[in-house]
């Protein structure tokens, strides 16, 4: 194989590679918003913090709640700047709001 095929054929390779990742990220960031009030809507109240727990991990939420008092759990695709703001007594989901972090 020649020298000008061989440049050729790695030139496009790596061309793939760059659409691929610049598409990749740019789908995951324009649909970030929609999925994750999608995933808020979800949690509801009444919830164990055991069933949370489940629920994040299941959808690639985190990082783990705390059992009391507020936290944020956020999707890890987006690092983090989408998520849901929850609040949780004595180990049960009292509120859910969808948050973005500015």
């Amino acid at each position: 194989m020649n020298r000008w095929l061989k440049n050729s054929i790695r030139n496009f390779i790596a061309i793939l590679i760059v659409i691929g990742g610049t598409s990749y990220c740019t789908y995951n960031f324009s649909t970030a918003e929609k999925r994750v009030k999608k995933l808020c809507s979800k949690i509801e109240r009444g919830f164990k913090y055991s069933e949370l727990v489940e629920f994040a991990l299941k959808n690639g939420l985190g990082p783990e709640p705390k059992q009391s008092g507020l936290s944020i759990i956020v999707e890890s695709k987006t690092f983090g700047r989408w998520g849901c703001l929850i609040e949780l007594e004595r180990g049960v989901v009292k509120n859910v709001e969808y948050n973005y972090a500015d």
